[in-house]
């Protein structure tokens, strides 16, 4: 069947639609939509990759839609092929066009800072820049677009269908002069580009692609007895249009349900095209779309910057799937880079930024840095804002400033309820206690937790006092504590949503000592600073001296929690037991084991395994687990009480592909609970697993991959677990009464049913009061 494109703004699909219902049983119409605003694609740039002949579907929207005529009149200069067709009699006239975006300018500029001289601008500065282009020669475009030549929608629609078949080619063939190529398709399916004049011939991409078992259908070119114009339609012919329709049709299949095919689709674009990075990443994207799993992803992001080391795209999402696996450093020498080859690249600043402040608190001025350009080039990100102002604070004690950002971080974001916290508190220790009350009472209205009795005692309207002794002196003085916390301690501001946690001799785990492993992240982190609450003594281990340091620390300002800190490598027997048999007499008695470390390595079938890999996950997984508990229960089996909790996975329940090791190291953890729990049940020791399913790891933002692609966000479209929702079941299981012992605890995010089974239907409704340890 022959092919037409039909190019239209968003606001006329109803018309648009009419007119491709009309042609479907007599011509494929491949329609082309813009939307107004920065994430669209401008209308000239898809249609000059098109080989086909193309309609206009010119009407006051597409006048007002900046994505719509930018560019498209040089278009029109090269491409007679392209015409247009007049969805209205008359169109609004130029002054109100001109007037329009000379509107829309001044609005942009208002809200956009301008873009950097000599730097690169973001792709809302450059949507700014186009649309002072169109604004500037408004009344030239516009004169050009206004054809005496075009079609009126309502004639080709006044007759039957074969007549508008046959008005619509008439139409067409006027417009074509002269013949820019001949393609001549032989018996044997061979193509070849005869270019007019030259005489020469060469092997064509269509060609190509069919030496591999999937070609693009947009690449395949069918001949057609009678076609739109004289001349045959000319075959793409650079490597460029090619990438474009492997990419092109590789979604089109992912968002139809089919992300075997796509990824087929993709990989044979990987053979064909091998110097085309852009073919390599959407591959490495669709994989960790489809799959749920950062490793596979990350494996084919690492041979593509091999090669192609400055690859925005690339770089951006390796380090957002390190992350998603739990590697910050990767994750932060992966944006650190992207920052070099493009400090304005979507988000990147605010993510840098935010890494730093999670997983190295040592350089908050450099956080600093990040959070301020993502506060000045993201004006709609609050989340950002605040944070800059939170920093400003605490680094620099411009109190006054931080002040001013938290506002705009409101204006940004009002349902920001930390924002409103914080500016409550700020503004409460300036002695402007009715504007510190509103703000109060916005962030209890967006989050309850903020309602406790101390903030209500503190942000109560103000009476008179009896006594240096009330209750309210003693709140107020909590709450000033809270001031010069905020002042001093930004971590500690952002792990408790309240006044400061009471260190009192009366919690729970008083007096008991927990070690685990794993600590310095993820759910081995959050676990260490759920039971610290609780008033537990921690033995933390794990490889990463540094922030096993810094995380006593948190530990210690927060909770006044004894810890100490042993930095060692489970997969070496001999220094696990050196340093545990090191431990002064008053560490060795341990009553909760938590063995929480594990790793996941590649993700290659079995025949394709790696030793390497294979050999790290059994040595942590199994010989370091293994190691802990022969080292620690003796000791509880001597004492007749202890507690072990074995941090296994849902991948300790089913298999899926590409986790065959891992996912036997994760069943072999499943069976050795059970047995563990066989062999110590008889000298009173708890044994017991929790399997959580996909964890997201860190505050996960709006995620987006490379600019508008909405559905590249890995967790974007599904609320997965959280480190604190697991470390809040362990934090349960450790709380029991003695007699009562939880063996298995299987826990999943609402929209996960299995390893491979998720609803994407979106997480806004898991959105607020996210559980907090």
């Amino acid at each position: 069947m022959q092919s037409l494109a039909l190019a239209y703004s968003r606001e006329d699909d109803t018309a648009a639609r009419r007119l491709i219902d009309r042609l479907s049983e007599h011509l494929r119409v491949d329609p082309f939509v813009a939307d107004i605003g920065p994430k669209s694609v401008l209308l000239a740039s898809m249609l000059d990759a098109y080989p086909r002949a193309g309609l206009l579907l010119l009407s006051d929207n597409f006048l007002r839609n900046p994505n719509c005529v930018y560019g498209i009149t040089t278009l029109l200069s090269r491409r007679p092929d392209v015409r247009c067709l007049r969805l209205s009699e008359t169109l609004v006239e130029d002054e109100k066009v001109s007037d329009y975006y000379q509107k829309l300018l001044t609005e942009l500029r208002a809200e956009v800072p301008p873009a950097p001289e000599g730097g690169l601008a973001s792709p809302l500065q450059r949507y700014v820049l186009r649309v002072g282009e169109l604004a500037a020669s408004a009344h030239d475009w516009t004169a050009q677009l206004r054809t005496d030549e075009s079609l009126a929608y309502g004639d080709l629609l006044a007759g039957d269908e074969s007549e508008t078949v046959s008005m619509l080619r008439g139409y067409l063939r006027a417009s074509v002069q002269q013949e820019p190529s001949i393609v001549e398709l032989g018996e044997d399916a061979g193509a070849k580009i005869v270019e007019e004049g030259s005489g020469s011939a060469e092997r064509s991409p269509v060609d190509e692609a069919r030496t591999s078992s999937v070609v693009p259908k947009s690449l395949l070119v069918e001949q057609d007895d009678d076609v739109l114009e004289e001349d045959p339609p000319v075959l793409p012919t650079d490597a460029d249009t090619q990438a474009e329709a492997y990419i092109k049709d590789a979604w089109t299949a992912y968002d139809r349900g089919e992300g075997d095919a796509g990824l087929s689709l993709l990989g044979a674009g990987k053979e064909n095209l091998p110097d085309h990075p852009d073919v390599a990443y959407n591959y490495a994207l669709m994989l960790a779309l489809h799959t749920g799993l950062p490793e596979p992803a990350l494996m084919e992001l690492d041979q593509l910057l091999e090669e192609f080391h400055d690859h925005a795209g690339a770089l951006f999402l390796s380090g957002e799937l390190s992350l998603l696996g739990g590697d910050h450093e990767s994750a932060y020498l992966d944006w650190i880079q992207l920052f070099d080859v493009d400090p304005l690249y979507p988000e990147l600043n605010y993510r840098l930024g935010m890494l730093i402040l999670d997983y190295l608190p040592s350089r908050k001025v450099e956080a600093l840095a990040h959070l301020r350009r993502a506060s000045h080039e993201e004006p709609a990100n609050g989340d950002a804002r605040y944070h800059y102002a939170m920093l400003l604070n605490q680094t620099q004690g411009k109190e006054k400033k931080a002040i001013k950002w938290l506002k705009r971080a409101i204006d940004a974001s009002p349902e920001h309820a930390a924002a409103h916290y914080a500016l409550a508190t700020l503004l409460h220790g300036r002695r402007k206690l009715t504007a510190a009350r509103n703000y109060y009472r916005t962030a209890v209205h967006l989050d309850s937790s903020y309602d406790t009795p101390d903030n209500q005692a503190a942000f109560a309207q103000k009476r008179k006092v009896k006594s240096s002794g009330s209750r309210q002196d003693k709140a107020l003085a909590r709450l000033h504590g809270k001031i010069r916390q905020l002042e001093t301690d930004l971590e500690a501001e952002r792990a408790a949503k309240t006044l400061p946690v009471t260190k009192s001799a009366t919690r729970s785990g008083v007096g008991q000592t927990v070690l685990i492993s794993g600590a310095t992240s993820g759910i081995g982190r959050a676990t260490a600073v759920a039971l610290a609450a609780d008033g537990y003594r921690l033995i933390l281990l794990g490889r990463r001296t540094e922030r096993l340091d810094e995380l006593r620390s948190e530990l210690y300002d927060n909770y006044a929690t004894e810890s100490i800190a042993i930095s060692v490598d489970l997969s070496q027997r001999a220094s696990v037991q050196s340093a545990l048999g090191n431990l002064s007499p008053d560490w060795q008695g341990v009553d909760i084991l938590i063995n929480n470390a594990g790793k996941a390595k590649g993700f290659g079938p079995i025949h394709e395994g790696d030793y390497a890999h294979w050999d790290e996950m059994i040595d942590v997984n199994l010989h370091g687990l293994l190691t802990l508990t022969r080292e620690i229960t003796p000791g509880m089996v001597e004492r007749g009480r202890g507690m072990v909790i074995n941090v296994c996975s849902t991948a300790g329940k089913e298999v899926y592909p590409g986790g065959n090791v891992y996912c036997a190291t994760k069943h072999a953890v499943d069976a050795l609970t059970y047995a563990m729990r066989l062999d110590l049940v008889k000298h009173g020791l708890r044994v017991g697993q929790i399997c959580p399913a996909h964890v997201e790891e860190t505050e996960f933002a709006v995620v987006r991959f490379d600019g508008d692609r909405e559905r590249a966000k890995i967790y974007e479209d599904f609320q997965p677990l959280r480190s604190p929702d697991v470390a809040a079941a362990i934090r349960f299981m450790v709380n029991q009464p003695a007699h009562v012992n939880v063996l298995d605890m299987v826990v999943q995010g609402t929209q996960q049913a299995s390893s491979t089974v998720v609803d994407r239907s979106g997480r806004a409704q898991f959105s607020s009061n996210p559980l907090e340890v």
